[in-house]
């Protein structure tokens, strides 16, 4: 309301709204804000004609996808029997090949070991138990849905449209699309189901052609996993492991020096509490942490 015409057709930009926010807020507003928690306004405000371009875009991607999932081509080179089991494909998994439950247990141990080192000093039995509960329950799913028998068109027109309907609602409420690090992962899935083609009878031969050819070559595939390449890739999951729990180990002896120092702060041992803040940022090593870096002015303080 309060934007000027110039601004209003090249956006604000991050800094320049948040100056105006603060300008103009209500006076009972508490809260200095840099963003609007609502991808739309964010980019029409922040980017002004061209965010309102972007926001058009998001909109046709979604209304693309969700036709998608409902428009289907004939195709009179499939036959009814492919139909049929290409439709029935996802209720048929018969078979877990082993090797995916190797690997996908491998994918997921550096961030499963590094949160719950991180987390293992204030875990309570029963936060434990629910974490092996949630881990295993993640690994279950993921080799299930990892089966070449979960590959339908209908189970991947939906899946991609519903993932990203609901990433685009939760956006209206928070911060992924203003965030760098998640930003980029929030338009690929977008950009997917944007990108779905309109064929549906194409994406149906190409998913019994990839079955055919997986069945055809299922003893080949296994022979070729095998071997040098096999080792190679467990060789450098295990160095990625032991890289991330020297980092997560190192990280719960700081959480540990901070929460000691703050307690005895708390009794006013303030010798003890400098002690501990000390190692603390010993331990965290200030020129790779730069939110400690400022730590020895606390310890002097104390």
């Amino acid at each position: 309301m309060h934007q000027p015409i110039a601004q209003s057709l090249i956006g604000t930009g991050p800094s320049s709204y948040k100056d105006l926010q603060t300008k103009y807020k209500h006076p009972l507003n508490p809260e200095d804000v840099a963003s609007t928690h609502n991808v739309f306004i964010d980019w029409v405000v922040m980017l002004g004609v061209g965010g309102l371009a972007w926001s058009m875009l998001l909109l046709a991607w979604m209304v693309h996808a969700v036709r998608s999932c409902w428009i289907h081509d004939s195709n009179p080179s499939i036959s009814k029997s492919q139909e049929k089991a290409n439709r029935t494909g996802m209720t048929s998994l018969t078979s877990i090949d082993p090797r995916w439950l190797g690997y996908l247990v491998l994918a997921a141990l550096p961030a499963l070991v590094t949160q719950f080192f991180m987390q293992a000093p204030a875990m309570t039995l029963e936060r434990s138990l629910l974490w092996l509960l949630s881990a295993g329950v993640f690994i279950v799913l993921a080799v299930m849905l990892a089966q070449d028998a979960w590959y339908t068109e209908t189970g991947m027109r939906l899946g991609i449209t519903t993932a990203a309907l609901a990433l685009l609602v939760h956006n209206q409420i928070e911060m992924t699309f203003f965030q760098p690090g998640s930003v980029t992962i929030a338009m690929v899935m977008l950009g997917m189901a944007g990108g779905l083609p309109k064929s549906a009878a194409l994406a149906k031969n190409e998913v019994i052609n990839h079955k055919v050819a997986v069945d055809a070559s299922s003893q080949d595939s296994a022979t070729n996993i095998g071997g040098g390449a096999r080792w190679v890739w467990l060789a450098a999951m295990v160095l990625c492991l032991m890289v991330v729990t020297h980092h997560a180990m190192q990280t719960t002896q700081v959480q540990s020096s901070l929460r000691q120092a703050a307690e005895s702060a708390r009794r006013m041992d303030l010798a003890t509490a400098q002690r501990l803040l000390q190692e603390a940022i010993d331990t965290a090593r200030p020129a790779h942490t730069p939110c400690l870096g400022g730590g020895n002015a606390c310890s002097d303080a104390a």
